[in-house]
């Protein structure tokens, strides 16, 4: 991947090696590389994240959420490759060749003060409805103990009134 900026644009990568030398241009493209594959890459993750979010809505539209997640997510893993190099070529080609360098702070080239940091959480609809899944068997058991009379109820319900509804569409 270093050797991009000496293929795609070698007039600017040659200006460059006159004025300030192969070891400097060395750091200038790794410098310039990590900043783009840790931005493309911090755009990506944001993008899963607000996939995630509104991915729900496919089921409305009659498809399976899980599978079009899948589906957008892999679209652009695949195309962040692509993303990368030419962020990185606009990126270099966009750089002012002066006698006294680069100034890297200017350009936005010097490494993150800071990192990105996701907690994950399997657990989308909250401890209660865990619960009531049955993850916890105590609490399964207590929550059917208090919910069995209700649902107990709801069957007496439905079986007699669905015959009254039944007889009169008859």
């Amino acid at each position: 991947m270093l050797n991009l900026l000496e293929r795609e644009a070698p007039e600017h990568h040659r200006k460059l090696r006159a004025l300030m030398g192969d070891d400097f241009l060395g750091k200038l493209e790794r410098q310039i590389t990590l900043g783009q594959i840790d931005r493309c890459w911090a755009e990506h993750l944001a993008m899963i994240a607000d996939t995630r979010e509104s991915i729900h809505l496919m089921s409305v539209g009659g498809k399976s959420p899980l599978d079009e997640f899948h589906k957008i997510v892999s679209s652009n893993f695949l195309d962040l490759d692509k993303k990368i190099d030419e962020r990185i070529k606009e990126k270099f080609t966009s750089l002012p060749a002066t006698e006294e360098g680069v100034d890297l702070d200017s350009e936005g080239l010097r490494g993150p003060s800071s990192t990105w940091t996701y907690l994950i959480s399997d657990n989308q609809f909250g401890f209660w409805v865990q619960m009531f899944k049955g993850s916890n068997i105590g609490a399964s058991a207590w929550m059917a103990f208090q919910f069995a009379p209700l649902f107990f109820a709801y069957g007496i319900y439905k079986r007699f009134f669905r015959k009254k509804i039944d007889k009169k569409l008859v």
